[in-house]
């Protein structure tokens, strides 16, 4: 292939999945550069370099959007991509990249003194199918209280559901793991490369029993899967996750006061706040969120409520995968195991759901684009 000169590699529809929100706010930020060169690309499969060297970038600004995971799905993996940051700083030294991407904190994934950070969230995306949802602000209350639900088998959603079994608490919560029986195997340590340390083998072990637990009662679980999935694959054909909710999940928050948020990413420095987080508050949920480390503090610093005198949510300071996750639930084990004591929260706390779901319709979308329009109009000034 030719080098060429970029203007756009895929169409605009395509951008953030055809999210209008984010497909504005890029080429909003493209118009202030003025004659920019832009791109946005999947990173699925792979963040590949030989994609970036064929093209060849003349403007001094380059706009560059990133969807998805820089590793494609292997969100627990964190070595793909370095190399191509590595090349737009030596080798493109006199240009000025801002990079559009998913991860809540950026700079700690990519720190180059030519590239300058954005954020465009799966947050916002089809914001305006979200605005349209009827939030669940009256409950029913019938059965299990608390849900957490899984699709693609994570490692550490594997991990903590083997937990939650071990210790009894999937008697308390409406449980997911759809493709688990693809992931079936003799052993939960065939499955996980995480480093454990003596401190956990306890808790380790825990959750090796749990495994086979799990695995005993995989048609249990509820179903909750509204996605065409291609054959002998965990790839998607189509999904909507507004239609989710509409169709699958409305009728789960109508019952429960919780959710143990189990989120895209977990082991990385920095990950992805997603639709899975959102959705707790169009369904009126108390979050906990099982995710990457300090994930909880950025929600919290953005401008949602955390409920921090509900939830215990000091585990999100916890570096240990393992001890991180075995903590998010022990902290909160009342809320979890009392159906009654959550009742009684989730009424006396109803107003501040609102709160959120006003934030989250009405100024969590503003937040992001001003926040990338102030940040690419300082780094103008400042050069």
């Amino acid at each position: 292939m030719a080098e060429q000169r970029i203007k756009h590699i895929v169409p605009k529809d395509h951008i953030m999945y055809g999210d209008t929100f984010n497909v504005e706010m890029f080429f909003d930020v493209v118009k202030l550069l003025g004659d920019v060169d832009y791109v946005c690309m999947n990173a699925g499969p792979k963040l590949d370099l030989s994609v970036i060297k064929n093209y060849k970038f003349t403007s001094k600004y380059v706009v560059l959007g990133i969807v998805d995971s820089w590793h494609g799905w292997d969100h627990d993996s964190f070595d793909n991509g370095s190399d191509v940051f590595e090349y737009l700083e030596q080798e493109h030294s006199d240009k000025h990249f801002f990079l559009f991407s998913e991860y809540v904190d950026p700079y700690l994934v990519v720190d180059k003194k030519n590239i300058t950070n954005l954020v465009w969230s799966a947050l916002t995306y089809r914001h305006d199918e979200y605005k349209e949802i009827e939030p669940v602000t009256k409950k029913e209350f019938s059965g299990k209280h608390v849900v957490c639900l899984n699709r693609i088998m994570r490692m550490h959603r594997i991990v903590l559901l083997s937990y939650l079994y071990a210790n009894g608490y999937n008697k308390d919560i409406h449980l997911s793991a759809l493709q688990l029986p693809k992931k079936n195997n003799s052993s939960l340590m065939n499955l996980v490369d995480w480093q454990f340390t003596p401190d956990v083998y306890d808790i380790r072990d825990e959750c090796i029993r749990g495994y086979d637990l799990l695995c005993k009662d995989i048609d249990n679980l509820i179903d909750t899967e509204p996605y065409k999935i291609s054959d002998n694959t965990e790839s998607v054909l189509d999904y909507c996750n507004t239609k989710n909710f509409e169709n699958n999940l409305r009728k789960i928050y109508l019952n429960t006061a919780v959710e143990i948020v189990n989120e895209s990413t977990y082991s990385l420095p920095t990950g992805f706040a997603t639709e899975k987080y959102l959705h707790t508050i169009y369904g009126f949920n108390f979050p906990i969120i099982v995710s990457n480390k300090g994930m909880v503090k950025y929600l919290r610093d953005f401008g949602f409520d955390m409920f921090d005198d509900v939830i215990d949510h000091s585990y999100d300071d916890i570096e240990n995968n393992l001890l991180r996750l075995q903590q998010a639930i022990e902290l909160n084990k009342e809320i979890i195991t009392n159906k009654e004591f959550a009742i009684e929260q989730w009424h006396k706390n109803k107003d501040r759901f609102e709160k959120n779901l006003e934030f989250a319709t009405n100024e969590m979308c503003d937040k992001f684009y001003n926040d990338a329009i102030t940040i690419v109009k300082n780094e103008i000034t400042t050069r």
